[in-house]
């Protein structure tokens, strides 16, 4: 069973009935719409209005109603049949008899051209070489024709160009991933609409540029019929040449100026709709049945979806969990591996370090004892040659320095005697 909420107007009126201002043609997405107009301004009760269409029109089904801000009401007939007799004449209410009628048809309105800007093109390329390029293998796309910008006044071609597509989905993705053409890649920019209109710099008026102008040429500060460099009046005393009010013509708050702002955007076309959605499901506002009767199946039906809800919401936070429990785990191994790693690695270099040490110091002790060895027929060599020997082959082999008296006393302590000989 379908049924549909009337909303109210947020702003009442209260007051004497005035004369209604241009209403906008509200928006309305049934099958068999009314458009009711003329009713008094403070009469927004849906159960009223309910009772007032009951009562003029007895046997038209009428499956919702709706009351725009510009005090127009909407009635949603059931059936044609339904809306050919809403149409007709309605009762007098407050001294006011209403008039109903169909909407207006929207106009459709044509799109501007679906074009691009090609950035960074080189002059020499043609219209044509472009387009076929565009259509190749590498784009794939359906440009229907391209034009090259030049400098303003001059023929001399720039580095830019736009390009003409046949649908809007061709120029998004020219203009999200570009195109290559030549087997350079270069960058395609959405043209950029005035928001200002455009003001001719040789008669000062809008609407055209200076190279369409075929007006007398007029000065920017005076309104004179000479160019701006030839213009005898002092800066402090300007004259615009269009509301003759004392500002240049290019003063962004002259009142022609506003005005041709106001219709420049006046003429651009609005976005376009939204598609409207599925009906919401409603009951028929002519049944005797109040709204609290289905109170307790819209209850249930929230219940229901609440939970269904709530469970989807657990089982989602379930799997995040388990997902960050594995991540959690797979970083703990990579960091035990990790330290595993680091840790053989370590040993293995202090194993080779003192396999290193080891060997220098077995050629350490292996050269102080060869120079040391008295040969035969040689004396002894003295306490201060020993500690000599050992300081050389020490920063030799070891890269060790030594302090001479150290090693001396050292040998003293060592000697069979104790105390120095003479030969020291």
């Amino acid at each position: 069973m379908e049924f549909q909420l009337v909303s109210r107007n947020k702003r009442r009126r209260t007051g004497p009935a005035s004369p209604e201002p241009a209403q906008k043609e509200p928006e309305h997405h049934c099958k068999h719409p009314v458009i009711l107009t003329g009713l008094p301004t403070d009469f927004r009760n849906p159960i009223a209005i309910r009772r007032y269409i009951e009562d003029s029109h007895p046997t038209a089904q009428v499956i919702g109603i709706r009351t725009s801000r510009g005090g127009l009401t909407i009635i949603a007939a059931q059936n044609a049949t339904s809306q050919k007799e809403l149409l007709g004449n309605w009762k007098p209410i407050r001294g006011r008899t209403p008039t109903a009628r169909l909407p207006k048809e929207k106009k459709e309105e044509r799109p501007g051209p679906i074009e691009g800007v090609i950035v960074g093109l080189h002059p020499e390329i043609t219209a044509e070489e472009v387009v076929e390029e565009l259509q190749g293998n590498a784009n794939r796309l359906d440009p229907c024709s391209f034009r090259r910008f030049y400098r303003k006044g001059t023929k001399t071609p720039t580095w830019k160009g736009a390009v003409t597509f046949k649908t809007q989905e061709d120029l998004d993705r020219a203009v999200t991933r570009g195109v290559t053409i030549g087997f350079q890649h270069h960058r395609v920019e959405t043209i950029r609409r005035p928001t200002t209109p455009i003001q001719c710099h040789n008669c000062q008026r809008f609407g055209h540029f200076a190279a369409n102008c075929n007006h007398r040429k007029t000065c920017l500060r005076c309104a004179g019929h000479h160019a701006l460099a030839d213009c005898p009046t002092p800066r402090d005393s300007p004259k615009c040449a269009n509301c003759r009010r004392s500002h240049i013509a290019s003063y962004r708050g002259c009142s022609k100026f506003v005005r041709a702002t106001e219709e420049a955007t006046a003429k651009k076309a609005p976005p376009p709709p939204k598609t409207p959605g599925p009906p919401r499901p409603s009951p028929p506002v002519t049944n005797s049945n109040s709204v609290s009767s289905y109170l307790p199946q819209i209850t249930e039906t929230l219940e229901k979806n609440q939970q269904v809800t709530l469970t989807k919401m657990e089982e989602r936070h379930q799997l995040q969990l388990e997902a960050l429990r594995l991540q959690h785990q797979a970083t703990i191994e990579r960091i035990e591996e990790a330290n595993g790693q680091l840790f053989h690695q370590l040993r293995e270099d202090t194993e080779a370090q003192l396999n290193e040490l080891k060997g220098k110091i077995t050629h350490f002790l292996g050269d102080v004892l060869t120079t040391l060895i008295p040969q035969k027929g040689d004396t002894a060599p003295s306490d201060l040659r020993k500690a000599t020997v050992i300081k050389e082959k020490a920063w030799l082999h070891l890269g060790l320095a030594i302090d001479i008296s150290r090693i001396r006393e050292e040998l003293l302590k060592k000697s069979p005697t104790g105390k120095k000989t003479s030969s020291q």
